[in-house]
């Protein structure tokens, strides 16, 4: 769905005119093959309203690495973001996504600096970011 919703009015009972940018659906994201993981089970879903992106990500980790990187986020980014991640396939471990500004890639490693991945580790990822 997406478009734009007008004519709301307000509590006080003037009439006003309110434009909201609003825009939802699916998309793919792509494993880069940065940082030497494998990944599968790719998929996403988002939600733009005006300038700000919530997007989230779900994937699993087909070969472990050092990292894992993935991209073709819906909306590039305005500014940096980033977010914290749980994997939920063995030890519920917290990982840190990260996107530099103007980009759709997302790299994510391990809080502690230990960036590996696992194989076996599953990802529910969810950015809120401003687009550009």
């Amino acid at each position: 769905m997406s478009g734009i919703i007008g004519g709301a009015g307000s509590r006080s009972g003037v009439i006003g005119t309110t434009e909201l940018d609003y825009e939802e659906g699916t998309w793919t994201p792509i494993d880069t093959g940065a940082y030497s993981a494998t990944l599968s089970s790719l998929s996403g879903t988002y939600t733009k309203i005006g300038n700000m992106a919530y997007v989230k990500a779900n994937f699993h980790v087909s070969s472990g690495g050092s990292g894992a990187e993935i991209s073709n986020f819906p909306f590039t980014t305005g500014s940096y973001a980033c977010t914290g991640t749980r994997e939920s396939g063995r030890a519920g471990n917290m990982f840190a996504g990260r996107m530099s500004a103007s980009t759709t890639n997302c790299a994510v490693s391990k809080y502690d600096a230990n960036s590996a991945v696992v194989t076996g580790d599953t990802f529910y990822l969810m950015m809120i970011y401003e687009v550009a």
